[in-house]
């Protein structure tokens, strides 16, 4: 794969690195091929990762039951928060068929940022835009399901609100 077919498939990143930029993540990143059943995350253990999707699909489950709350397909970015904070996975994330990854460790992160500070800046700047984008989501799928906007506001039912006031820059929202 080329920087330009990188930064075609994961559209998230493109706005944000120049193909220089693209080619210093991919050097940064190791490419793996995994087969159908392999577990890339698991829920609960530390994590230290960015993957990008190059083709394939990923299932995204939560609890002991293995609840899906999504798939992942070719260009799709998981694990973003884990190589922001080195914490625990907040999912399991399974390949359902061979897939095949740019995987980005922290380690891979500083060599990057060590090699092109602009490069690192502007990948963590994308990975913000991500993570806002499904903050907001989240807050609009839990608004939709804590209230219907016709009764009086509940404790749960503001929940949402303040969350989208926690990253919109404002104060009163």
């Amino acid at each position: 794969m080329t920087p330009q077919e990188i930064a075609a498939r994961f559209k998230a990143l493109a706005g944000h690195l120049s193909i220089d930029e693209v080619a210093g993540l991919q050097r940064a990143a190791t490419q793996r091929s995994l087969a159908a059943g392999e577990v890339l995350l698991r829920e609960g253990a530390m994590a230290d990762a960015l993957y990008l999707v190059w083709d394939g699909e990923l299932a995204v489950t939560v609890g002991d039951d293995g609840a899906e709350l999504a798939r992942c397909g070719a260009g799709s970015i998981v694990g973003e928060v884990s190589l922001l904070d080195s914490g625990p996975a907040s999912a399991t994330v399974t390949t359902t068929r061979p897939t095949t990854i740019l995987a980005l460790e922290r380690a891979g992160l500083q060599s990057l940022y060590r090699a092109d500070p602009r490069a690192a800046t502007a990948l963590l700047r994308a990975l913000c835009g991500t993570l806002a984008m499904r903050i907001r989501r989240s807050s609009d799928q839990l608004e939709r399901l804590l209230g219907d906007g016709t009764s009086a506001p509940s404790e749960k039912s503001s929940f949402p609100p303040v969350l989208r006031s926690l990253f919109s820059g404002k104060e009163d929202e």
